[in-house]
């Protein structure tokens, strides 16, 4: 074991820490300077160690890279103020032999301890030697201070062996063992399980390669697989045949990862919602189903997605994602299709989740699709997400597609309301356009009728000739006739009796009986049949005859007959 004779400071406050680590290592020498330039200067006079200072105002880190390149051999102790595995990695890629915070009721005997290990690591003699379970390695201060689980491993004949470990190591990954029982196992069997030992091998063999890895890996813990970043800093000879050591990092970012999940989830929901206020002002489903569809793409990420619609009994797509060509899906499908997922969906109201197609008895569009999310919007349609990869889709994506379509099927409910409202509003208006024609009609026609009644019970009354009363009777007779027709053509909107052959002088005669024709005459030449519905026949004949008298004299005579 090499002998611990001349240590060198270097860094702020150099006085107080040569006399704080001289109380630790009362046999050596401590020689103790602020600057980086007169330790330089000092390093040819070969100090045992060299303590490196690092805080915000001195940087220990390019002091130490300086070091590296002039002595190449000297262990190197890294004293950071204040630090973390980020800086520790920093601090062992640049070349540190060590990584001590200053913090901690003793710091400086954790450094004294330090110094005297890095000394002793440095004896060529028993660099690599494998340490005995336990015992104290270089590095081992970052292994009890560090916050995350720590291993050094030795990789020696295509073999990568745990050398020692922190606590948090044997906590994570083998609670029921101590150091002594992990100590020689294979680091990937530790740590990972069977599934991904393959993957686990190539980082390490691109460890003992010499290469400084830094990646986000899932390892097995006794909580179950976790994400880690796992940081690896090779340490001594490298190659495939030449022992060596490597200093990794575990730090668990499982809650990290649920935490950036969770805030961006949250962050679609509430561009989401800025997406519900833009459904809301749609007035047309069509332009609902597009705004589906670029959210799908936009929001939620989704790879491919068609948007549906019900139209008489069949599902018509709407909308797609804009890398999807017009000709790559189904132009429609049947609500009743049991080989078709989207018809599923719709049938039972219920969103479907599925990892493969190809595990499914359905027909795809695409054989190359694997992964499909089918959410119904109610009984408007459907919308339907596709990839190609297996089990791309999650609980995740299933809500925030089932939100979006709980959006579209709100504003296109309000649509359908307001189009039915629309529509019995014009209903509405037609029945008082008849109305109205009703009672203008009613006003016209039935003025010939009841003035006729009137004259015949008046001469009635004058010269108590009973035979006017014939004629009253058979005028009410018909504006009764003709206010029941008129109620229902009002009711109906159509004509009230099938048309039938009419003698045209036989109608004249019984319009010209209804009629108020003081001394007109009517003249009929000839007779024929005309196809008509007798009741409005008789109301036709009687407004023009009535008209005849109104403004061409009470003495008119109008002739009825065919013209030539």
């Amino acid at each position: 074991m090499a002998t611990l004779r001349r240590v060198l400071y270097v860094g702020p406050n150099h006085q107080t820490a040569a006399e704080a680590l001289g109380e630790h290592l009362s046999r050596a020498k401590i020689e103790a300077v602020p600057s980086p330039a007169t330790a330089l200067e000092l390093l040819a006079d070969q100090p045992d160690c060299l303590v490196v200072a690092h805080t915000p105002e001195f940087d220990g880190l390019s002091l130490l890279r300086t070091v590296r390149d002039r002595a190449h051999d000297l262990p190197v102790v890294l004293f950071p103020e204040r630090g973390d595995e980020a800086l520790a990695t920093q601090a062992l890629r640049a070349g540190a032999t060590d990584y001590v915070r200053r913090t901690g009721d003793q710091p400086y005997a954790l450094l004294a301890g330090q110094l005297t290990d890095a000394a002793s690591g440095a004896d060529p003699d028993t660099a690599l030697d494998p340490a005995p379970a336990g015992t104290a390695v270089p590095y081992e201060a970052s292994f009890t201070h560090a916050n995350d689980a720590v291993v050094m491993v030795r990789h020696a004949d295509d073999v990568s062996t745990i050398e020692t470990a922190n606590q948090l190591f044997i906590e994570q990954f083998a609670p029921e063992a101590d150091l002594s029982e992990i100590v020689g196992r294979d680091i990937d069997a530790v740590v990972t399980s069977p599934d991904r030992r393959e993957s686990a091998r190539a980082i390490t063999d691109r460890v003992r390669d010499g290469e400084l890895v830094t990646n986000t890996v899932t390892r097995q813990t006794v909580d179950g697989p976790r994400e880690f970043r796992f940081q690896a800093v090779p340490v001594g000879a490298t190659g495939p045949q030449t022992p060596s050591r490597a200093f990794a990092i575990y730090t668990d970012i499982t809650q990290r990862d649920q935490r950036q999940q969770l805030e961006a989830t949250t962050e679609k929901i509430a561009t989401l919602h800025e997406t519900a206020a833009d459904i809301s002002r749609c007035s047309s489903a069509e332009a609902i189903y597009k705004i589906i569809a670029a959210a799908t793409d936009e929001i939620l990420a989704f790879d491919t997605t068609i948007v549906n619609a019900a139209i008489d009994n069949m599902l018509v797509p709407q909308a797609s994602s804009a890398d999807l060509p017009a000709d790559d899906y189904y132009e429609a499908v049947p609500v009743d299709a049991d080989d078709m997922l989207v018809a599923r969906a719709y049938r039972a109201g219920e969103s479907h989740l599925t990892d493969d197609l190809r595990e499914h008895d359905v027909s795809p569009a695409d054989q190359a699709y694997r992964s499909v999310l089918t959410v119904p919007i109610a009984d408007h349609g459907v919308i339907q997400a596709v990839t190609e990869d297996v089990g791309a889709f999650d609980e995740h994506d299933r809500e925030l597609a089932e939100l979006l379509a709980a959006h579209a099927d709100a504003r296109l409910t309000q649509l359908a309301t307001e189009r039915q409202l629309r529509d019995r509003t014009a209903e509405l208006e037609r029945q008082n356009d008849r109305l109205e024609k009703f009672a203008s009609v009613v006003s016209h026609d039935l003025r010939n009728p009841l003035q006729v009644a009137q004259t015949r019970i008046e001469l009635t009354r004058q010269t108590e000739d009973q035979s006017h009363l014939d004629n009253a009777e058979a005028a009410l007779g018909w504006a009764e006739s003709l206010i029941s027709d008129l109620l229902t053509l009002a009711r109906q909107g159509q004509t009230v009796d099938d048309p039938i052959e009419c003698s045209l002088a036989q109608a004249v005669s019984a319009s010209w009986q209804t009629v108020k024709t003081a001394d007109a005459t009517v003249n009929i030449i000839d007779d024929q049949q005309i196809v008509a519905d007798p009741a409005r026949l008789r109301q036709l004949l009687e407004n023009l005859l009535g008209n005849a008298v109104d403004h061409a004299g009470t003495a008119v005579q109008v002739t009825i007959g065919t013209l030539t």
